[in-house]
């Protein structure tokens, strides 16, 4: 993997309330950073993946009546 250098600007009360936090959770704060990215890539992978039973049924070529559908159980 290689290394990319990423500058953004933030409020600096929000900086020192996001070290404190990261040194309280014993996490440097790139860590924290790439966590959360992660985390958010993730979640948007994720949504992208669901389709409503709506759009299901909005693209299947018969009759509602004839389709059958498997609900996955939550774990």
């Amino acid at each position: 993997m290689s290394n990319v250098y990423y500058t953004f600007q933030l409020d600096n009360h929000l900086k020192q309330a996001f070290f404190q936090a990261a040194k309280q959770s014993n996490r440097s704060n790139a860590e924290l950073l790439r966590e959360f990215m992660q985390d958010f890539v993730q979640k948007q992978t994720i949504a992208k993946q669901k389709i409503s039973l709506a759009e299901k049924l909005s693209t299947y070529p018969h009759q509602a009546a004839d389709v059958d559908f498997e609900f996955e159980r939550e774990k």
